[in-house]
Formats: C-alpha cells, sequence, structure tokens
C-alpha cells in the first residue's frame, strides 16, 4: 500500500512541479508590474499594464494549452465561417440581395474574442486553485505515506516555495515601487534644485530666478519666511504649512507674489498672518480651516482662488483690496463669525470658479494662479449649481452693510 501512496505521491510531485514553475514566474511578473512600476511610471505609459497581463497568461498557460488541446482550439483558431446569410427576395422568391454571411463571420468574430479572454481569465484562477488542491492533496498523501520517498521532501519544498512567491511576489513589487519612487523623487529634486535650508525645504521656480517654499520643518509658533535662499529671492508658498497644528504666525516676505494650493490649509492654531505687498494671486484652499481671526488682503492682489478661507470659524473680519478681479468660489463659505467685510466704493469684482482643466465655454485662463487656473464667473450659462454662486455662503452673522457692499462689488450669489 505504502509503495502505491508512493508512486501516487510521486505522479502528483511532477505535476505540482510543472505546475508551479509557470505560477512563480507569472506571479512576480504580475506583482512588480501592478505594486510596483505601475506607481513609478509616467501613467501614459503602458507597459506595466502589458507585463502584468502578460504575467497573467503565464500563469494560467498550462490550462490554456490544456483547454486548445481538449477541442476548444478549432473554435478558437480555425477559420471563420458563416452561419447565415441575410438574404431579400422579391414576392416570388427570387434572391434579390444577399450579404454572403458578413454580418454572421462578423459577429462569430466578437464571440471569439470573447471566448479567448474568458479563457484567458479563467485559466489564470483555474490554475491558482488547481495548485491549492494538488498542494493539499500532496499533503495529505505524503503524512498517509509510511515508506520513506525522497519525493516527500522535495513536494514541500515545492509548496514553500509557492508561498514564499505568494508573500514574496507582494513585498517584491512594494521593494520595487519604494525604490522607484525614491528614484523618481531623487532625479526630481536635481531637476529642481530642492535642498533644504533651515526649517525649509525649496526648490527652484521654473525660470530658475526665484525660489519656492516646498516644505516646512520647524517646531512651529512664530514662523518668519526668510525673503532670499542662495541669494535669490522668495517668490512663492506652496503646500508647505498644510495641517500644521503648531504653528501660531506666519510673516510671509514682500518678495512672494504667489500662495500656492493649500498652503496653510487645517493650519488651526494660525491666528496671525502678515501677507506681502507683492502678492498678486492666491490658490485655492490657501487659509482654509485656520484660526485666522481677521485679515487684510494687500492692494495688488487680484485673484483669491476657491475655498481660500472656508470654514474659518473664527474669522470676524476682512479687508478686500480695490485691485481685486477675481473671487473663487466658496471663498468665504461657512465662515460662521464673521462680521465686517471691507470692500473699497465702487469695486468691481467678479465671482466664479476656478478649476484644474479648461471650462471650456465662457471660461478664461488666469496666468500666475498655478494649476486651479481657469476661471468661469457666475453669471456664465454653465455656472456650476453646486460651487458657483456661494462665494459668502453660509456667513450667518455678516451685517447688512457688508451684505450690500459685497452684493455692490458684483456677488449675485446666496449668503
Amino acid at each position: 500500500m505504502s509503495d502505491e501512496r508512493v508512486a501516487k505521491l510521486e505522479g502528483i510531485n511532477k505535476v505540482l512541479r510543472v505546475n508551479s514553475i509557470f505560477w512563480c514566474v507569472g506571479w512576480v511578473l504580475v506583482m512588480v508590474s501592478m505594486i510596483g512600476l505601475r506607481y513609478i511610471v509616467p501613467w501614459s505609459n503602458k507597459t506595466p499594464d502589458v507585463l502584468m497581463y502578460i504575467g497573467w497568461g503565464i500563469i494560467g498557460l498550462p490550462k490554456i494549452l490544456a483547454a486548445l488541446k481538449g477541442g476548444i482550439g478549432a473554435a478558437l483558431t480555425g477559420p471563420l465561417k458563416a452561419d447565415y446569410a441575410n438574404v431579400t427576395v422579391d414576392g416570388a422568391g427570387r434572391i434579390l440581395s444577399s450579404d454572403s454571411g458578413s454580418e454572421s463571420i462578423q459577429m462569430n468574430f466578437i464571440g471569439r474574442l470573447i471566448a479567448i479572454a474568458v479563457v484567458y481569465v479563467l485559466g489564470g484562477l483555474i490554475q491558482i486553485i488547481h495548485l491549492l488542491i494538488l498542494s493539499i492533496r500532496y499533503a495529505t498523501t505524503a503524512i498517509a505515506t509510511k515508506a520513506k520517498s525522497s519525493v516527500i521532501p522535495n513536494g514541500f519544498a515545492i509548496i514553500l516555495i509557492n508561498v514564499a512567491v505568494l508573500v514574496g511576489g507582494f513585498a517584491l513589487g512594494a521593494v520595487v515601487q519604494k525604490v522607484g519612487l525614491a528614484a523618481n523623487t531623487a532625479a526630481d529634486h536635481a531637476a529642481r534644485g530642492v535642498k533644504t535650508t533651515g526649517d525649509f525645504q525649496h526648490a527652484l521656480n521654473v525660470t530658475k530666478d526665484g525660489i519656492i517654499i516646498e516644505e516646512y520643518k520647524g517646531k512651529g509658533g512664530n514662523v518668519v519666511i526668510p525673503a532670499t535662499f542662495d541669494g535669490l529671492p522668495v517668490v512663492a508658498i506652496h503646500g508647505a504649512f498644510t495641517w500644521n497644528k503648531d504653528i501660531t504666525s506666519v510673516v510671509i516676505p514682500d518678495t512672494v507674489t504667489f500662495i500656492g494650493y493649500g498652503a496653510f490649509e487645517d493650519c488651526t492654531k494660525l491666528t496671525q498672518v502678515t501677507l506681502p505687498r507683492n502678492l498678486k494671486h492666491i490658490s485655492t484652499g490657501s487659509f482654509a480651516k485656520t484660526g485666522l481671526t481677521s485679515v487684510t488682503i494687500p492692494e495688488g492682489v487680484t485673484d483669491i482662488g476657491n475655498t481660500i478661507f472656508q470654514n474659518c470659524a473664527n474669522l470676524t473680519s476682512i479687508t478686500l483690496p480695490r485691485s481685486l478681479e477675481r473671487v473663487g468660489s466658496r471663498a468665504f463659505t461657512d465662515c460662521t463669525s464673521l462680521v465686517d467685510v471691507r470692500i473699497p466704493s465702487g469695486s468691481s469684482v467678479t465671482y466664479g470658479d476656478y478649476a484644474t482643466g479648461s471650462l471650456q465655454d465662457h471660461s478664461i485662463h488666469v496666468e500666475g494662479m498655478g494649476s486651479a487656473s481657469y476661471f468661469r464667473d457666475d453669471n456664465s450659462p454653465q455656472a456650476s449649481v453646486a460651487y458657483n454662486k456661494r462665494a459668502f455662503f453660509g456667513c450667518s452673522s455678516l451685517s447688512e452693510t457688508s451684505k450690500q457692499a459685497i452684493i455692490n462689488s458684483g456677488y449675485i450669489g446666496e449668503f
């Protein structure tokens, strides 16, 4: 009886060994491409997807080949034939026209493509299930076998290798991703001249004649941003302080002309900010959810983006400059303590919505507003119901004087 079990064990081992080769190669390729390469190459590069599909095909290749040999091969690879023809006849039964089965051939071709896709997908799934069944059969047979056989440790080694490849595939993909992202970051930093000086990580702007603050690494408190680094002026601040819960005040140097997306968003302890005199543009969400109580936007600013002060629950007063031309959607939404909004008499402001891509009809491109640079005003027929006409929506404490000043400036939305 033991000899029969040993023979059976050797047969299972042979099948297990052959199938495992395809599993190991295919699974590693799937994981490296899906978890690793997909996150480190440009999204326009389809190489990771192609490799992933190839890997899945390798996993299921034994089952795909078996299906082709088992009778389905002719159906998938044989010549296309017509099953019917569309014929038009007259009243006497004479044939006037016929498509000679072209429609039938087209339908059969589509059916063949679907069948190939099904075989491809199911081949991999069946192969994985088969490997699991083989492993269980091998283990139970080996345990029941009393006689010694060199095939027993070899088979268990194959099973362990399959399990190691299952886990190791994920790990290898993660390592490839980590190494690739680190290499991409290093290359990006080198190209943009990224450095860390003191509490600030900074980079060169596109024209390489100014500095962009990208990250704040300090302890918080009262922060004074330097006016220069490496002899170049600081001209912009991007999302450098986002979610910093320790900053209480910040002084921005007069060299800065642009405050980027979410630069100080969710800095809940930030109660004071000194904006630069040369500031021109403030992008989306720059001071949203901060603890600011009052703000004076300096003369010279022409654009303030969407949600710039949204949910600033402590904000009580805001002074807008005469130079202001455009205000983004929900700029002051849910500033529930906002009472006083000061707008110079006779000022004309266009209220609307900024977007990262072209809004097509009735939109303009605003140079200097960063990625969200396409603006469509509230008077546009395409104005969004959800976002437009809500710059001051939820400002329940506004004084009547402030409401009238806002309306006089051109606001047609809700309060």
